[in-house]
């Protein structure tokens, strides 16, 4: 099924959530659970799919043989991160396997979710870094914060070195194309309260918002 079929057979509000590293993606998609919102996270399923004996993992082994599979029957995340990282042919071999599985899976989620309000956040760290997302979603909020935070809050929780963090900011879509991809930007750059009260301010619009496709 297509990400065209996916959304005309939802009547809920599709709202994709992106941000390069750092900028706050999970503390925000949090806080949209906490209201009670359906949050689906691409990522997770991709943990899931590639994890033991996940459904992935015979089309892995399939394509890029057992040595990417570890004793426990999961993905080598670390082993396949440095293949696809410097070969991108294999990238899109990865992906051609992953991404319908995700999108199936998105799918079946919003179809049998039971979220208390009329949208759903779709968590999708590289929404602007490729295409399979953009028919799917009614819209795309950006969290954002300059990249100077950006890099002290990664190192800060990972350990990392500056010029490692600026690497992989690097290989993600740029801050400015990001914002202006986006139909919303959530502008995460103070307090945690700070960040929560501009997410109450966007779920009353996105309940709008929901309100008014349902009607159509």
């Amino acid at each position: 099924m297509t990400s065209k079929h996916i959304a005309a057979n939802t009547h809920k509000l599709l709202v994709g959530l992106t941000g390069g590293i750092g900028s706050g993606k999970s503390a925000a998609s949090s806080y949209f659970e906490q209201l009670g919102v359906q949050v689906i996270d691409t990522d997770a399923i991709a943990h899931e799919l590639t994890g033991p004996n996940g459904l992935a993992i015979p089309e892995i082994l399939k394509t890029f043989g057992p040595a990417y599979i570890t004793d426990d029957g999961r993905m080598d995340r670390a082993k396949m991160r440095q293949l696809v990282f410097s070969n991108p042919a294999e990238r899109h071999q990865l992906e051609r396997i992953l991404h319908p599985m995700i999108q199936m899976t998105v799918f079946d989620r919003i179809q049998s979710g039971r979220g208390v309000f009329d949208y759903v956040v779709v968590v999708i760290p590289l929404l602007f870094e490729n295409q399979h997302y953009a028919d799917l979603l009614d819209l795309a909020i950006a969290v954002d914060c300059p990249e100077e935070l950006q890099i002290d809050r990664v190192m800060q929780r990972s350990g990392l070195t500056a010029d490692e963090v600026q690497r992989i900011m690097a290989a993600q879509t740029p801050r400015a194309t990001r914002i202006a991809k986006a139909d919303k930007v959530l502008l995460n750059q103070g307090s945690v309260p700070e960040l929560h009260a501009l997410i109450d301010q966007l779920h009353r619009e996105l309940l709008d918002l929901a309100r008014a496709k349902t009607r159509h």
